[in-house]
């Protein structure tokens, strides 16, 4: 099985309200759950008061995790990542291969050229 996980770990002020941030990346995370080929969506809260958040998906191919990438629900997302205070960390594990932001803007480049 060629399944794909894509990990998006998102950070805000200890002061800043939590609720926003987790309600934009819940909103964002739904629409891809909704999508063909995505099997799940997690997210997870920091245990310590640190304010970060960890959004996991597992997608059935990467040319699925791909056709999201391109796909309006994804330019939302990209707008959630913009609200992280650091820098978010984005990586991609196809069986032993990682990617990271390197290869979502390689495929976010390449959107154009299809059509």
């Amino acid at each position: 099985m060629e399944r794909v996980f894509a990990l998006y770990r998102l950070t805000q002020r200890p002061e800043g309200s939590k609720g926003g941030l987790l309600t934009a990346i819940r909103s964002a995370s739904t629409s891809a759950f909704a999508e063909a080929g995505c099997r799940s969506s997690h997210i997870w809260r920091d245990t310590d008061d640190a304010g970060g958040f960890l959004l996991i998906e597992e997608w059935e191919t990467p040319q699925r995790l791909e056709e999201h990438m391109r796909s309006p629900a994804f330019r939302r997302f990209l707008e959630v990542l913009e609200l992280s205070e650091s820098p978010p960390e984005i990586l991609y594990i196809e069986g032993l291969c990682l990617r990271g932001l390197d290869w979502m803007t390689q495929v976010l480049g390449t959107a154009g050229d299809e059509g």
